[in-house]
């Protein structure tokens, strides 16, 4: 295989006189060239060939603006971060050059777009068009948002300008043909890039913000993460041949090498690549661009990947800067023609391209374009039932649909060749036996795109993985039909946590008694003749398809409709169908369905069409009830669909599945819960037993204290009683006034309060490694509650959604539970107590007070400066909600702060200063209890220097 040494590259040939197209903006109002822009970049990382910037650049003054919205780069994977950062670096190089800069600011796009538009009064911000559903709520989001900003002097809010970087030379998008052969008929021109925009920024008094690391965007998303949220981002970090290698025992055995996300390193010196491997390019436009002209010419680089598949190299190198819009399409299809033109004296042939990597350049941006165009004409006009949305998936766009407000998750499958409408009456009603469900297209069948890779099985389980993380959001009953549902099996047997329970629709796979593991083979290659195979299959299935639907439908024929057959018709000829159908050749479905769902059984429901034309439903049954006795087998006067050929059956039968797998999930729960609880109170009776015979003995030391020859007693005499009496009360307690169980030593607490941007986070994190102190913060044992799908954790995120506080009572008991199941005897409690009442609350239900409360004071103007500087990426990081955070801080905290200063417990630090300056203040006060912890009572305090450290008692 040819490496390219980029640094001895021809320079890419950019004819910039050629260079004089349109920019195509959606927006009928005329420019003012008298008022300042904004240029929000997200997928379009580059200077040239930008019809926005070009746009923009007709206004007085341009800031560009890049916003590190977690709702978006939380979709990518962390190579993808990386080569984001990479261009963010060239791209603001790039515009410094021009005499402007690059704005980098964390936060919702919403506000931060919002007040970055008040602060430099702009008129316009200009936006590229989405498909992707996820982004296009985003920019609603923004939209709106900018509807309520009004200027000073201004009567109309600021517009946002959205554009596009057209492809083809047409002036309407929504009346193009929905089938690849009669969209190629039009024979529509290809348009040319633009020239890169010339444009002045305001001056150097704005923020700009600093680029971030890999790091820094690493912590910034995992802050706004539950633990289960982070769970699943690792688990989508590792590949499926990894973990089936692991799942299978034989990782060591096998010559596979660890295959995870984030494998990028640093970048292959003198040379366009990211990777020491040479198989993904990135950087700036400049180095991509010249990194094609390398391609191009390099054609034995092309041809080394024949044996792995025709044309397959463009987008494993060019595929990831492509989605990022580091460099644009047509911009690439520019360039593989005009070397086209190079190679033959200008000469273009009507035959085909002469050379391979012009070939797979073109393509390879052919195809993105028309999977683009379908996803946004689908956008625009779709008035179907079922509202398609878009959801990218490695840079491809795939097709989904989600219906129903409550109740379980539901994920529908397709089989092969099938595609989301094949559930076109299951969909319906099982939301509305409360359910949600979502449906999605994969890649390679109907309106997902179908690019030119190899496929397997493993590649469409780690697909359904991830659209469980990104999309749905939790585990769900998934249901399968055909392939799919081996697709289902497969993700319950890498992934079980995703997995509710499995629903199995004449599911394709085998079942087979005795069977023992066979090696697999990591390596997947396009076998020997497959894509000669392939075009033959396809011809034969496009002149058949129309008789194979109905053999699938033998009970109810009329089924298999002119929808059904039009729409396998119209996907049969996208481009890159040849390469889906030569998987059918490499499939590897060698691992049985008994040994996918061993262990899965109680969660698996078989619902079998007995009349399949396809296999054996006879003997596919039989080994089923006798190697799988637990799974739940519905048999049914049906073909190949039964979801789809009598619905009216199959729908109650997995709408009643759903409900019984809820049930059992919830009794499991209370189950569990039970056995906690029994534990719990086997502890408290042995601990009740043992404090009342402490308390005889007590009572007999105190015996001779007590006259039996005294008749009477004083007032006095009868209060002392009372309180000896109370002291020694063994009453059972109620819950929520339940009581620490004694331990060798009393737990050594410690409160930490501060404003925000006092620095008490960065403290706390010095504190913990330095003295040992278990942290616990109130946020985290919420959001872990959630994410444990406890009782609590649910009432806990209606609360959340719906605006409203927690209970303290609910803070302080999972607070409590902490305290009481640690190891530990010494805590550090951030961020608590907030408020009078979460004071109250823990002095109630844990009847211990503090230790030491931190206090560490800031004044105002510096916790705002931090705030605004610290580019740690909080939503609520700008001027006006500090105002807000600050003002609520003095409403609330202050009281707090006030009355643990009158009880002598407040220290009060001066958090002005380095962060070790500031930590000098505080190692006194610990060190001070860790010297007296095991020596005596003395009050600590007095070791305490007034230099450092100011005790307010």
């Amino acid at each position: 295989m040819a490496l390219l040494a980029l640094p001895h590259l021809i320079p890419h040939r950019l004819r910039r006189n050629h260079r004089r197209n349109q920019c195509r903006c959606c927006s009928s109002s005329a420019t003012n060239e008298g008022s300042t822009a904004v240029v929000w970049f997200k997928h379009d990382l580059r200077v040239d060939d930008h019809p926005g910037l070009l746009a923009a650049s007709k206004h007085s003054a341009v800031i560009p603006l890049y916003v590190l919205d977690r709702r978006i780069l939380s979709r990518y994977t962390t190579d993808t971060l990386e080569l984001a950062i990479i261009a963010l670096e060239d791209l603001r190089k790039t515009l410094k050059k021009q005499g402007s800069n690059l704005m980098l600011r964390y936060g919702n796009a919403e506000n931060v777009i919002a007040d970055l538009v008040k602060e430099v009064r702009a008129h316009s911000v200009f936006v590229e068009e989405e498909v992707e559903y996820h982004l296009c709520n985003v920019l609603d989001g923004v939209k709106k948002k900018l509807e309520g900003v009004y200027l000073s002097g201004e009567g109309k809010p600021p517009r946002i300008v959205f554009w596009q970087t057209p492809f083809y030379e047409s002036q309407s998008l929504t009346d193009l043909p929905q089938s690849w052969e009669e969209f190629k008929k039009l024979k529509l021109p290809i348009s040319l890039p633009v020239p890169a925009a010339r444009f002045s920024s305001p001056g150097s008094e704005l923020q700009w913000g600093s680029l971030p690391t890999l790091d820094d965007l690493k912590d910034y998303l995992k802050e706004s993460l539950c633990e289960k949220e982070n769970n699943w981002r690792e688990m989508a970090q590792a590949s499926a041949e990894r973990v089936l290698m692991e799942r299978l025992g034989n990782l060591k055995e096998s010559s596979m090498e660890p295959i995870v996300d984030g494998s990028l390193g640093k970048k292959v010196d003198n040379s366009a690549f990211v990777t020491s491997k040479r198989d993904t390019v990135g950087g700036g436009n400049e180095t991509v661009l010249n990194a094609l002209a390398g391609y191009l010419r390099c054609i034995s680089y092309e041809s080394g990947m024949l044996l792995i598949r025709p044309g397959a190299s463009f987008f494993k190198l060019f595929g990831p800067v492509l989605c990022l819009g580091i460099v644009s399409r047509r911009s690439v299809h520019y360039e593989a023609i005009e070397y086209e033109k190079e190679r033959n004296a200008g000469f273009i042939s009507p035959f085909g391209y002469s050379a391979a990597t012009v070939s797979a350049a073109t393509d390879t941006v052919r195809s993105m374009e028309w999977y683009y165009l379908l996803a946004l004409n689908r956008e625009r006009i779709d008035e179907k039932r079922l509202a398609i949305r878009i959801w990218r998936w490695k840079g491809y766009l795939i097709q989904y649909t989600v219906v129903g407000n409550e109740g379980p998750a539901v994920l529908l499958v397709h089989g092969f060749g099938a595609f989301l409408e094949h559930y076109r009456d299951n969909v319906d009603n099982i939301a509305n036996s409360k359910n949600r469900v979502w449906t999605i297209t994969v890649l390679g069948f109907g309106k997902s795109e179908k690019p030119n890779i190899i496929y397997t099985e493993l590649l469409w389980a780690e697909l359904l993985r991830d659209f469980m993380i990104e999309v749905v959001g939790e585990p769900a009953h998934c249901v399968g039909n055909s392939i799919g549902g081996y697709f289902v099996a497969l993700m319950a047997f890498l992934w079980p946590a995703l997995v509710k329970s499995v629903v199995l629709v004449n599911s394709a796979g085998n079942v087979v008694p005795g069977y023992s593991l066979l090696p697999i083979s990591r390596e997947r290659r396009v076998p020997f003749g497959a894509q000669l195979g392939a075009r033959l299959l396809l011809f034969f299935l496009q002149f058949n398809v129309k008789k194979l639907l109905k053999d699938c439908y033998p009970v109810n024929p009329a089924r298999a409709d002119d929808f059904l057959v039009t729409e396998m018709l119209r996907a049969s000829r996208d481009p890159g169908v040849v390469m889906v159908l030569e998987s059918i050749f490499g499939f590897d479905l060698s691992l049985p369905l008994n040994y996918l769902l061993k262990g899965f059984e109680e969660k698996t429901l078989v619902i079998q069409g007995m009349k399949d034309p396809i296999s054996d439903p006879q003997k596919k049954v039989a080994l089923l009830k006798e190697l799988c006795p637990a799974m739940v087998i519905k048999q049914v006067n049906a073909g190949h669909c039964p979801h789809d050929e009598i619905p009216e059956e199959v729908n109650p039968i997995i709408c009643e599945w759903i409900v019984k797998a809820t049930s059992d999930d919830q009794e499991e729960l209370k189950a569990s819960s039970s056995q906690q609880i029994c534990h719990i109170k086997e502890i408290a009776d042995k601990w009740r037993k043992k404090t009342t015979k402490k308390m005889w003995r007590r009572v007999a030391l105190l015996s001779p204290m007590i006259s039996s020859s005294s008749r009477s007693l004083t007032l006095n005499q009868a209060a002392s009683g009372l309180k000896v009496g109370e002291s020694f009360a063994t009453d059972i307690i109620k819950p929520e006034e339940r009581i620490l169980p004694p331990k060798e030593k009393a737990p050594f607490i410690t409160f930490v309060l501060g404003g925000p941007g006092s620095g008490k986070g960065t403290q706390c994190e010095k504190i913990v490694e330095t003295f040992g102190l278990q942290h616990l913060s109130a946020g985290d044992l919420l959001r872990r509650e959630i994410a444990m799908h406890t009782e609590n954790g649910d009432m806990i995120l209606n609360l959340i959604k719906d605006g409203k506080i927690v209970p303290s009572e609910v803070t302080v008991k999972l607070i409590q539970k902490e305290l009481e199941s640690s190891d530990s005897r010494k805590f550090l409690i951030d961020g608590f107590p907030r408020t009078e009442e979460n004071r109250v609350a823990f002095e109630r239900i844990i009847r211990a007070d503090p230790d030491v409360v931190l206090f560490f004071d800031c004044p105002e103007e510096e916790m705002v400066k931090r705030v605004l500087n610290r580019n740690q990426g909080r939503i609520d990081d700008n001027i006006t909600t500090m105002k807000k955070r600050l003002k609520i801080f003095n409403a609330l905290n202050r009281p707090v702060i006030d009355y643990y200063k009158n009880k002598g417990k407040l220290y009060t630090i001066n958090a002005v200063g380095t962060v070790d300056d500031i930590f000098q203040h505080v190692l006194p006060i610990f060190n001070s209890f860790e010297q007296l912890k095991e020596s005596s009572h003395v009050n600590p305090q007095s070791h305490l220097g007034p230099s450092l450290v100011e005790n307010s008692s």
